[in-house]
């Protein structure tokens, strides 16, 4: 009995991204584009709604190797799926093989790598003469430094380990993406360049204006450096003098933590929706009365520029922000947010009791905020940069 009609899922996709190199899935005849990541969803909001269907939109043939349930094709691009493992371990071993053989078969013109555990595929890909670009999402050694579970010893190693990923990703890349100045200064100059975490202003994110409601809002990863304790605190405090509840979209880092906090007195004012897919999130966030960005001060928080609070504001809503100097410069000009300690639950809710109880200065601090998206904080300018940073390299649409 033949062979033929029992192949692979995985030799399966590597046809389809190999037809889509060519340019014979779709009839495309771009560059060729190959994004990979091992750590993000395919519905991932910078990875696939911002830079493989930004650049689908300018020409690219794009191709993203990503986490989902299966092969697809969706706003241009096509997503060739790996699975979920329930074991990271597992994911940046086997995962990190599998991406790398789907990655070559693409014959892309440029790579596009997303996860320090692909590192290595950075150094292999040049090795065999590639053009890479590596994204540095987050300052991952600053990063590591804030884990308050490792043992001093352990966080001594975890950071020379994650500067040592850094040091090889800044040597053997041609380009370093990352989101912001402060992330950028440990890379080369004439390496690095800046594609920041802003929306599209042009209906990927936007909203219809809803009737505004006594509701508060959370989208993002639920950890407790990103202050879900103190949140759902704030709601208890909120909840003594006032009608409101919270919607938190998201997933906790850990069960423990999500027992934690649903046996808390604030959880009765919370409705919790789980990951929500990144198309919905707007619809969600409409008619909020404000966006809660209330991280703590960990190190890498401390330079972060958080695209969850783009998305608030390019919904029209006003943001509670934690009040780091670094977030203030950001929003300089931009009457938008009220700056709180997060780490105090009472500043919260007074912020919260404060927009509730004046709707027409909501409405001035979200208007403004929705200003600033279109003006400055938008992903036009920074697909530019993107598509401006594949020319330096020699791949050019058209």
């Amino acid at each position: 009995m033949g062979h033929a009609g029992s192949r692979s899922a995985l030799d399966r996709s590597v046809s389809e991204g190999a037809a889509v190199a060519n340019g014979t899935a779709n009839g495309a005849a771009g560059p060729r584009v190959c994004h990979v990541t091992t750590a993000h969803p395919a519905d991932d909001s910078r990875v696939f709604w911002r830079e493989c269907a930004g650049l689908a939109s300018r020409g690219f043939r794009v191709m993203l190797i990503a986490r989902a349930d299966a092969d697809g094709f969706r706003r241009g691009v096509r997503i060739v799926a790996l699975p979920t493992y329930g074991r990271r371990v597992v994911r940046m071993t086997v995962g990190v093989a599998k991406a790398f053989r789907l990655a070559l078969h693409a014959r892309a013109d440029v790579y596009h790598v997303h996860d320090p555990e692909l590192v290595p595929m950075v150094v292999a890909l040049r090795l065999l003469g590639k053009k890479v670009v590596y994204d540095a999402h987050e300052w991952l050694s600053k990063q590591v430094d804030a884990k308050p579970y490792l043992r001093p010893r352990t966080r001594v190693a975890a950071h020379a380990l994650t500067r040592a990923v850094e040091w090889t990703a800044n040597t053997f890349a041609n380009r370093v993406i990352t989101v912001n100045e402060a992330c950028a200064v440990i890379y080369r100059p004439d390496k690095v360049r800046i594609v920041a975490n802003f929306p599209d202003h042009h209906g990927q994110f936007e909203a219809p204006m809803a009737a505004s409601t006594a509701r508060f809002v959370y989208v993002g990863g639920i950890s407790r450096v990103r202050g879900i304790v103190q949140q759902v605190a704030a709601m208890a405090e909120l909840g003594r003098t006032d009608t409101a509840r919270m919607t938190l979209m998201g997933s906790f880092e850990d069960a423990v933590l999500q027992q934690e906090v649903a046996d808390s007195p604030g959880w009765a004012y919370v409705d919790y929706l789980g990951p929500v897919p990144h198309a919905e999130v707007a619809g969600h966030l409409a008619g909020a009365v404000a966006g809660l960005a209330t991280l703590l001060p960990t190190p890498n928080h401390l330079i972060s520029s958080p695209v969850k609070v783009f998305e608030y504001m390019a919904c029209g809503l006003p943001v509670i922000l934690s009040d780091f100097p670094a977030w203030r410069q950001m929003l300089a000009g931009v009457d938008g947010a009220v700056f709180v300690d997060p780490s105090d639950p009472a500043a919260i809710a007074a912020a919260m009791r404060s927009l509730l109880h004046d709707p027409e200065r909501a409405a001035r601090m979200g208007a403004a905020g929705r200003l600033a998206i279109d003006e400055r904080f938008n992903w036009t300018t920074q697909l530019d940069v993107l598509v401006g940073t594949y020319g330096e390299l020699g791949v050019r649409p058209g």
